[in-house]
């Protein structure tokens, strides 16, 4: 009898224990599918699905298969704010403004190349305010072409650097106009380069910022953006787990691999070497422009005064052109105060790119570089 009872009592307790097991299993799948809806309404954390399929708000961008960005071809890309409203048209070639009209120069045509960001894409004004129309309309269209390139060449030094002997000497230019701004080193160490070239600077990189296209997509194809995302992007079946992403970003964090928000910070070039990667380009560009037979200038424009974070680099920036290599240099500081830009946005409002196109047209007739067109009396 005793041992029937004890018999009875194991299979009990074996039936509990496997009840037990299996409501902790239970538990756990359910406390995990709680986990996974929660972190599902947290936008920083991103599954391998949602990032290559990422969308957001249009950018004024397209894909590049060399450069950070580029942009679109032949479109109208509307930009309001509280401050301005303006449209950004794109001619066929992807340049704002009238020209390029060709890729081969016209006979008995000077062209004048201007790459830059978005200042010199004239960011929230109108194409006949900005500084780059500005210098356009006081030459002969019949003499000089004034391109664009701002953002069609990316947004950068090292992109300018690609742009330029891949796309920019295709066009022949006289003369290149390298507008240089504060923020320069901190794109530069966002960006990765794939190809370099015998000179040491980039013919191909990719920029490690989601940004969105004028379509709202990520510019970055899948194929391309796979390579570079880390280690936990790549585990099939959990790379599209909320719960594994965040705890596996967490670990990235604690060994300094990746960022919690940003799945490619984990790329991100150290301050020191941007400033080498800054020099690499400059210095490239000298001998690109010398081979190549085109007048080299650079443009320094300052951040905004009130609030401006990047005083600093701007000045080492400006050093660097004008004292390190000696190079032709057309510095905007002592010529722009706060007036000159918009009060709630850090560009150059009308008067900033009126005083901006005024210097450098001065500039350039006083070094004989351009002759004004006459006015009829």
């Amino acid at each position: 009898m005793e041992l029937y009872w004890a018999k009875k009592m194991h299979v009990t307790n074996r039936v509990t224990s496997r009840k037990n097991f299996s409501i902790v299993i239970l538990s756990l799948l359910l406390a995990l599918l709680m986990i996974e809806f929660i972190l599902r309404h947290f936008d920083k954390i991103k599954t391998y699905t949602e990032i290559v399929n990422l969308k957001g708000k249009p950018y004024i961008a397209a894909h590049s298969s060399y450069l950070p960005f580029t942009l679109p071809k032949n479109i109208s890309f509307p930009h309001r704010t509280s401050e301005f409203e303006v449209v950004y048209d794109i001619n066929n070639y992807g340049y704002r403004g009238n020209f390029p009209r060709s890729i081969r120069k016209p006979q008995n045509r000077k062209r004048i190349l201007i790459v830059g960001d978005s200042f010199t894409l004239g960011w929230g004004n109108e194409i006949k305010n900005t500084f780059v129309q500005q210098i356009q309309d006081c030459l002969n269209p019949e003499e000089y072409s004034v391109i664009n390139a701002a953002y069609h060449a990316g947004y950068s030094p090292d992109s300018y650097y690609a742009y330029l002997v891949k796309e920019g000497i295709e066009l022949s230019p006289d003369i290149v106009l390298v507008v240089l701004y504060g923020n320069d080193v901190r794109d530069i160490m966002d960006n990765i380069w794939l190809e370099i070239d015998d000179r040491g600077a980039p013919t191909k990189i990719l920029t490690t910022r989601l940004y969105m296209d004028y379509q709202g997509n990520l510019i970055h194809p899948a194929e391309t953006l796979v390579t570079f995302l880390p280690w936990n992007y790549k585990i099939p079946v959990f790379k599209n787990s909320y719960t594994f992403i965040a705890i596996s970003q967490v670990i990235n964090m604690l060994l300094n691999i990746g960022s919690f928000s940003d799945p490619f910070l984990w790329e991100k070039l150290a301050k020191a070497d941007a400033w080498q990667s800054f020099d690499s380009v400059i210095k490239s560009l000298s001998k690109w422009s010398k081979e190549n037979g085109v007048e080299l200038i650079y443009v320094t424009i300052p951040p905004k005064p009130k609030g401006a974070k990047d005083n600093r680099i701007d000045e080492k920036i400006t050093y660097l052109i004008k004292n390190k290599f000696n190079f032709r240099l057309i510095d905007m500081r002592p010529h722009l105060s706060e007036e000159a830009y918009y009060v709630n946005d850090a560009h150059f409002n009308k008067l900033g790119n009126k005083i901006t196109s005024t210097v450098i047209i001065e500039y350039l007739v006083r070094n004989n570089f351009i002759t004004l067109k006459k006015h009829k009396t």
